[in-house]
């Protein structure tokens, strides 16, 4: 794609805008919580400090983990908004203040069937991820490609794909074709294929069981010319505990791949922990493929949790930083623990900016919320600010890599 001629900078916060869709660290200022938040608030920084107390106990351990944003401006849920002349242009600019930052990795989401000639503009797409990757390699940075379903139009997609003709074989067979792709053009370091069985059976209205989680792994993974990239499969932490074992003992991914959201119980301590045990007797290693702290409360645990507007319209919200800076110093500490091979911090646009909360703010709909969160987060991009989680990343990161 080139780099094109030079923006303007309102061309290029225009384009951003339109992409994105415990104890605190030194530094952390405690926030004025609004009533409306302040039992939740309450609640989360009990629960962040049973999970610290949890791995307080286990000294600090060398490891290999490579933490990773996720590069939100290239989600394929965006659809025909990445193939704009310009887009390139702002995925670059972002790869670079992640570069920046002290990431060595960067995770893009791609679903299927984006890259298969059943879709419309589909060698458009293959041709913008393949840019996206060469980028990513020429910023010294592994690629990690997590392979998933669009979900329903809305808040989260602006894509309309109509599943409802598939079957599991099919639907397996296809995604394999998909796979096949990604490791012949991208050739990303690291592949995950449909994680959280759950979502993935809400996007398509395929039954992803147990059983016909196996059938989709062994269509995909038989015989399949890997190269030099890994793979995982997992789900979310509060999937039950029978969807690891089946990944761990009965398929030949190399990682299980687990999503980290809501912290309750023992989501973020011993499932974690059996997790672990589970993929260390069957010679696999843990990614975490997505993970943000996720600002729900115990009766709010029964929607979809991967796509619930209300939950994540929460996370814009100043106040939560440093609650925030806390699950991810947690995260660090858990990664090494267990030497996961990466970690993906998903909701990356608030290493930039988040929303200030007040009256203008607080009664505002979700998608109103997003949009001013994009472009909060977009204008510091462009001038490389980082919010205070940001700040506090990149000394993480720092220390990490000592």
């Amino acid at each position: 794609m080139g780099s094109g001629p030079r923006m303007s900078r309102t061309l290029i916060i225009g384009l951003l805008i339109a992409l994105f869709t415990g104890m605190p660290l030194p530094g952390a200022a405690q926030p004025d919580v609004p009533r409306a938040y302040a039992r939740l608030y309450n609640l989360l920084d009990r629960q962040l400090t049973f999970v610290e107390r949890h791995f307080s106990r286990r000294g600090p351990s060398m490891s290999t983990t490579l933490y990773t944003p996720e590069l939100l401006s290239a989600n394929s849920n965006q659809g025909e908004v990445l193939l704009r002349p310009q887009a390139f242009q702002g995925s670059l600019l972002l790869l670079r203040r992640f570069k920046e930052m002290g990431f060595k990795a960067v995770w893009v989401s791609l679903d299927y069937p984006m890259l298969l000639p059943e879709f419309p503009r589909a060698a458009e797409y293959l041709d913008f991820y393949k840019h996206i990757a060469a980028a990513a390699r020429a910023q010294g940075l592994d690629v990690c490609v997590d392979l998933g379903t669009f979900f329903p139009p809305g808040v989260f997609s602006k894509v309309s794909w109509d599943y409802s003709r598939e079957t599991i074989q099919s639907f397996s067979r296809k995604a394999r074709q998909q796979v096949e792709l990604i490791l012949r053009e991208l050739m990303p370091h690291f592949l995950g294929i449909f994680n959280e069985p759950d979502t993935q059976s809400k996007n398509t209205g395929l039954d992803f069981n147990v059983a016909n989680l196996r059938t989709f792994a062994r269509i995909v993974l038989d015989g399949l010319d890997r190269g030099r990239t890994r793979i995982g499969l997992g789900a979310g932490t509060w999937s039950p505990l029978e969807v690891f074992e089946m990944v761990a003992s009965d398929t030949e991914v190399d990682f299980l791949d687990l999503h980290l959201y809501p912290i309750s119980g023992d989501l973020m301590t011993d499932k974690i922990d059996r997790i672990a045990a589970l993929a260390a007797r069957h010679g696999k290693r843990l990614v975490f493929g997505e993970s943000w702290l996720y600002k729900a409360g115990p009766g709010e645990l029964q929607g979809n949790i991967a796509a619930w507007d209300k939950i994540f319209a929460r996370d814009v919200f100043d106040f939560w930083e440093p609650l925030d800076e806390r699950f991810i110093a947690a995260l660090t500490r858990i990664c090494r623990a267990h030497d996961a091979a990466y970690c993906n911090f998903f909701w990356s646009q608030y290493f930039f900016a988040y929303v200030p909360y007040g009256p203008a703010t607080a009664g505002l709909p979700p998608d109103k919320l997003f949009a001013l969160a994009r472009e909060n987060a977009a204008r510091n991009i462009l001038s490389g600010t980082y919010s205070g989680l940001g700040e506090a990343v990149i000394g993480l990161l720092r220390r990490s890599s000592r």
